[in-house]
């Protein structure tokens, strides 16, 4: 079983490292708890192993499955902010906050690790799996998981994939969590490995109870990405510039923006009054023009660029 789970792990270009082999990432030797073994596809950046001291300095950023606009929005913010500075970003893939990091980080030129709870080829989330590639093939990060190559995603995996995802962090950034997000976990993890925790504020809400409370009990806010880890990288001027909207119905848009961070055609057409076929029109010219983005059940948001 070993020696045909290494001839599947070379034909997919896996590599399977043992604590003793040079390139297991330094940053997690620290920690007797870490397992021994880790599965790897693509480019473990310099900051988690090699030659001492770390080149450069990692950031877990975690949250919610189902992020606001509001959480999306500020997790791209940060994302981009940290790469831009040359810090990398982690996270574990999950959909929300997780893949928007991911995302983000790569658009800036970043790099990226994504730390697993299953497999190498049961990759999890399936909706991810581009994005898994995109990770690995332009060889900007890795995918990282100590399960073997077709272990499934199961519930215990994911406390076990947050220690890793903690461990390979100097600093761990919670940008929008709910009272039993699994986001807590890492947290946990994150200070019983003596890293930084660091939190965006959200709107008190039940998507932001869990982020609120850690602020409470003397977690470090943060306003911008040069507050994670300050000091480290070139400093950017944090930004966060809406694309203007313009057209016929320029202002009133704006108004309902600043109102709300997402609407749904057939609400702005209420509030507007005006046709619905009229209005989805311009929604999806301001779309095409790049000032607004569609989100999944039709609501739109605007778009937001970090400089």
């Amino acid at each position: 079983m070993a020696a045909r789970e290494v001839r599947r792990a070379l034909a997919e270009e896996v590599r399977i490292i043992s604590w003793e082999n040079p390139e297991y990432p330094r940053i997690l030797q620290a920690f007797d708890s870490m397992p021994v073994v880790l599965y790897l596809r693509g480019i473990l950046p310099p900051c988690v192993g090699g030659e001492e001291p770390p080149l450069g300095f990692s950031a877990g950023v975690v949250g919610s499955r189902r992020p606001s606009a509001y959480g999306v929005r500020q997790t791209r913010r940060f994302a981009e902010g940290l790469a831009k500075r040359g810090i990398n970003v982690v996270s574990g893939l999950a959909v929300g906050i997780d893949g928007e990091a991911h995302s983000a980080a790569l658009d800036a030129g970043g790099t990226t690790i994504a730390v697993l709870g299953s497999g190498l080829l049961r990759l999890y989330p399936r909706e991810h799996h581009g994005l898994a590639r995109r990770i690995w093939a332009e060889g900007r990060g890795a995918l990282v998981t100590q399960f073997p190559l077709d272990a499934p995603p199961r519930d215990f995996h994911f406390p076990m994939r947050n220690q890793i995802l903690s461990g390979l962090s100097h600093a761990v950034l919670v940008v929008e969590a709910g009272e039993r997000s699994g986001s807590l976990i890492t947290v946990r993890h994150a200070l019983e490995q003596g890293r930084n925790v660091y939190v965006v504020p959200g709107r008190i809400g039940p998507e932001s109870l869990g982020c609120l409370r850690l602020l409470v009990e003397g977690a470090t806010p943060v306003l911008g990405p040069e507050d994670v880890l300050p000091g480290v990288g070139r400093e950017i001027p944090a930004s966060d510039t809406p694309t203007p909207l313009g057209g016929p119905f320029g202002s009133l848009l704006e108004a309902l923006f600043e109102e709300e961070d997402a609407w749904h055609p057939d609400r702005v057409a209420e509030r507007l009054q005006v046709s619905p076929s009229e209005i989805l029109a311009e929604l999806s010219r301001l779309e095409l023009k790049g000032s607004l983005e569609r989100r999944p059940g039709g609501a739109y948001v605007r778009r937001f660029t970090c400089r």
